[in-house]
């Protein structure tokens, strides 16, 4: 099967119903079709999925990840920490999470794998991204 980038991703032709899709559509493919349909909630296929998004979106330094995080509109990040082994960094208007009730655990993980796979292909190295706190 055939690896598909953004320059075939971003090619969107709806003249009737446009570019723009509801939050709660993807909301319900996330958290009611992923996290409630697979074992473990998903988490290993988010995982999967997350990591090769952000290795797809081909940004070549993290001022670039930081920039295309905020462009498509997955969130706003604010990098409080960073050194040459570790980053920390808050994500302000989640597409997941921003507006639900706490229900009491973290379901941004889909959003920490791009993250992940971006960053281990801007680095070229193995990374780990952990979330610490949800909503």
């Amino acid at each position: 099967m055939r690896k598909l980038g953004m320059a075939e991703i971003a090619k969107i032709n709806r003249p009737k119903l446009g570019r723009q899709v509801p939050l709660e559509v993807f909301r319900l493919l996330r958290l009611v079709g992923i996290r409630g349909g697979l074992p473990m909630g998903g988490k290993s296929v988010t995982a999967t999925i997350g990591r090769e998004i952000g290795k797809s979106l081909g940004c070549r330094t993290m001022e670039e990840l930081l920039q295309l995080l905020q462009a498509y509109r997955i969130a706003i990040p604010d990098v409080l920490e960073r050194s040459e082994s570790h980053l920390l960094t808050v994500l302000d208007d989640c597409l997941v999470c921003k507006g639900m009730d706490n229900i009491g655990e973290k379901v941004c993980d889909l959003e920490g794998a791009i993250i992940e796979g971006a960053v281990s292909a801007i680095t070229d190295k193995t990374v780990r991204v952990t979330e610490v706190k949800c909503n």
